[in-house]
């Protein structure tokens, strides 16, 4: 058997996986300090598809970026009924619609949020540690009891939220806005219906070593 060294050696071109890659990565200055931040809802902190159904969350920031594949929403999903209730889908499938604007201007819309997340979900890999608090099919919540949720948006089918690049949140806002179906079955095998309370959505925020505004010309 060949060892990894004489492999190493007579291997040309080719490249070890980056699973046997142990190296420390580069390292950098110019970003000063990363803060996790949670941003709030503007209007309600109660939603349902019966009441209310659009959540939008406005980030503003005079000096900060934001690393948006490290978003994850998080919110209590609460059962008011007599009876337990049954995810038809994970979690996501509670909602129907997903918008991301920047600026004012949409930059990202997903029309079938609930579909175009399970494809994306069939090919990427699960993250054990952001799916902890994630729904899947089939799990129930008893009658009249909540529980804390969340779904890595980094992981699903945004492109927007699954960039590893900073977003320069002191010059453009970003409005992320999320429409629950309109039917509370639609998103649960046993139930009709449901509520979310008091959604917020963690973010990493960073604050660049700036020397002058012309830093972010180059």
């Amino acid at each position: 058997m060949t060892s990894l060294g004489g492999w190493a050696e007579s291997a040309g071109s080719d490249e070890l996986p980056q699973s046997l890659v142990f190296k420390i990565p580069a390292q950098s200055t110019a970003v000063q300090k990363r803060i996790q931040t949670e941003f709030s809802v503007s209007g309600s902190s109660t939603y349902s598809p019966s009441g209310q159904r659009v959540i939008r969350f406005p980030l503003t920031d005079a000096v900060s970026w934001i690393q948006p594949d490290s978003a994850f929403l998080k919110f209590t999903l609460r059962n008011d009924t007599a009876s337990a209730i049954v995810l038809a889908a994970p979690v996501y499938g509670l909602f129907s619609t997903m918008r991301v604007y920047c600026s004012g201007q949409p930059v990202e819309s997903l029309e079938e949020m609930a579909k175009s997340w399970a494809m994306v979900k069939q090919f990427v890999p699960e993250r054990p540690m952001d799916e902890l608090f994630m729904l899947k099919k089939d799990e129930s919540i008893p009658a009249n009891t909540s529980m804390e949720v969340g779904i890595p948006l980094g992981s699903g089918a945004s492109g927007f939220w699954s960039s590893p690049l900073l977003f320069p949140l002191r010059y453009s806002s970003v409005v992320l806005e999320l429409t629950l179906v309109a039917n509370g079955a639609d998103a649960l095998e046993t139930g009709t219906s449901f509520t979310i309370e008091n959604p917020q959505l963690a973010i990493q925020k960073c604050c660049l070593l700036y020397t002058s505004d012309a830093a972010d010309d180059s």
